[in-house]
C-alpha cells in the first residue's frame, strides 16, 4: 500500500490458496484484500484530513 506521496505504508503478503498460504505463512488472497481496505479506511477512521 502506498500512501499519497508513494510512500509504503504496509506490505501485506499473500498466496492464491490456503495450501499456499499455510506452507509460506502468510495471508490468502481474501484475507490480505480485507486487511489492506481497512488500513486504507484508518485515515477516515481517525478523522484526518485530506
Amino acid at each position: 500500500m502506498l500512501d499519497a506521496s508513494g510512500q509504503a505504508l504496509a506490505y501485506i503478503y499473500a498466496r492464491d490458496t490456503r495450501e499456499q498460504a499455510d506452507i509460506a505463512k502468510v495471508l490468502t488472497l481474501d484475507e490480505a484484500r480485507r486487511i489492506a481496505v481497512n488500513v486504507a479506511k484508518l485515515p477516515e477512521l481517525l478523522g484526518a484530513k485530506a
